[in-house]
């Protein structure tokens, strides 16, 4: 857990860290980071005679939770903003925090506990026995298994694994939001697909061996390291996946000889941000490859969200997803339609002649039909705002569009 700085109050880049851990866009965090200035002076334990509580000074918690804690807090302050706005915080309808904002103060990554929304998944498993490390990181053991932290389940189960569990997971906060999980073999289920989890659901009860790692995407089956594997060897995929679980207080697994492969820049960056430069490749040189691929993760979000559109558009090109697209057009124009037609139904019908009696029935029709076949081009698409559902279009191309030999699990 990150340590608050001198006399126990949290540093603007600590605040900042805390805000985008907690699943805050990064681009408000030197704002929030100055809104939690200007409320608690950076002290976690701050109260004030209302009792609002802690760093973003919260009152009336959005969900069950410690407010004092900092982790905690800078989750709810991100509930706080997204149902509320910044309007929610006085010290900046009044423009308080002015006086405390700063920019260009790189967020802190103070270790891989600081401020996230991620917590062991494999806590409350009885025996628990680290084993190798391939495309993800294998364990023995028995009982309840966690979802990492704040996600959609995108999986239950694939004949692929041995035992027939694949519990895939979309993270939606923190430092890899957006990124696939997985827990799979000996589980038994105990989520079901588009459910909404945090790092308190429990996913699933083991029953025996399990592995567990990154998926690849859309997290219905295959690992994210599957490429880098050739039946025993560790993978640089698995690795980072085993230093982040230790980092959590898991044990760690098993490497056996030098993880084969390389992590993508996006991995990279956010493994040397929550302080894991160990977990890339290179040895002595991880630290500066730390930096470099800081920077690589960066410019691989960036043609990340460029590439979204185009990539939803490449989506819209093949052939099983052209239901989806007729739907979606035919969906639209018939409620649109259906929308004017009802907007002059009551002109009509106070007119002498009443000349278009049929407006009203005809008018409802079109809408009850555009909106079933719009419920169909959009259902199940697992995305609960345009820019998910621009992140789901770009995973499921990328997945369409992936070799045979990487989307087959071991």
């Amino acid at each position: 857990m990150a340590l608050p700085g001198s006399g126990g109050r949290y540093t603007y880049a600590q605040l900042e860290g805390l805000w985008v851990s907690g699943g805050g866009p990064p681009r408000l965090a030197p704002l929030m980071a100055a809104i939690a200035m200007a409320e608690s002076g950076g002290d976690p334990q701050a109260r004030n005679g209302s009792g609002a509580s802690g760093l973003w000074q919260i009152l009336g918690n959005p969900f069950p939770g410690n407010p004092f804690d900092p982790a905690t807090n800078a989750r709810m302050a991100v509930a706080k903003w997204r149902t509320q706005g910044l309007g929610a915080w006085v010290t900046y309808t009044t423009g308080t925090y002015k006086r405390f904002l700063r920019r260009g103060v790189p967020p802190a990554g103070a270790g891989a506990t600081a401020g996230s929304p991620y917590r062991n998944p494999l806590r409350g498993i009885t025996g628990l026995q680290a084993e190798r490390v391939d495309m993800g990181v294998d364990y023995s053991g028995t009982g309840p298994i966690y979802a990492l932290g704040p996600g959609v389940i995108t999986q239950t189960r694939n004949a692929g694994w041995p035992g027939g569990a694949f519990i895939g997971e979309r993270l939606t906060a923190g430092p890899l939001a957006g990124r696939y999980v997985y827990a799979a073999e000996n589980i038994e289920p105990q989520v079901r697909v588009g459910q909404k989890v945090d790092s308190g659901t429990r996913i699933g009860t083991v029953t025996g061996g399990i592995e567990t790692g990154f998926a690849a995407p859309p997290g219905t089956g295959n690992a994210l390291g599957a490429s880098q594997f050739s039946g025993s060897n560790p993978t640089a995929y698995g690795e980072a996946y085993s230093k982040i679980l230790g980092a959590l207080g898991a044990p760690a697994g098993v490497t056996s000889g030098k993880p084969s492969g390389d992590l993508p820049g996006w991995l990279s960056g956010i493994l040397a941000g929550l302080g894991l430069p160990g977990a890339l490749s290179g040895g002595a040189g991880a630290n500066a490859a730390g930096g470099l691929g800081g920077i690589g993760g960066a410019i691989g979000s960036i043609g990340s969200t460029l590439s979204g559109l185009a990539s939803a558009i490449d989506w819209l090109f093949h052939p099983e997803n052209w239901v989806r697209v007729i739907a979606g057009v035919s969906g639209g124009v018939l409620t649109i339609g259906g929308v004017l037609v009802l907007s002059h139904a009551g002109e009509s019908m106070r007119g002498p002649a009443l000349s278009r009696p049929m407006a009203l029935p005809v008018g409802v029709l079109m809408v009850g039909a555009g909106g079933v076949l719009l419920f169909v081009a959009f259902h199940n698409l697992g995305a609960a705002n345009f820019g998910e559902l621009l992140g789901d279009l770009r995973d499921r191309s990328q997945d369409a569009a992936a070799p045979a030999g990487q989307k087959a699990a071991a």
